[in-house]
């Protein structure tokens, strides 16, 4: 499977629900991490940019794909 745009789009839709579901985490701000087999440079830029933390398929099992001075949103 490989990450698309359209998938960042609705995971923003789906985490802006989060608290509705999970009002007992009131106090604690979400962090959103998406996760493919395959993730393309021009959709990591997009999840980057609206925060996301990126997991994609590497020389080892999954690899990080944020630079590690990355900060997430919190949501």
């Amino acid at each position: 499977m490989t990450l698309r745009i359209t998938d960042v789009d609705g995971f923003v839709a789906d985490i802006a629900k989060f608290r509705t579901f999970f009002p007992e985490h009131e106090a604690l701000p979400p962090v959103g991490i998406l996760a493919s087999l395959s993730v393309e440079k021009s959709v990591l830029t997009y999840a980057k940019r609206q925060g996301f933390l990126v997991l994609a398929g590497g020389d080892e099992l999954m690899e990080i794909k944020n630079r590690p001075e990355f900060e997430p949103k919190r949501w």
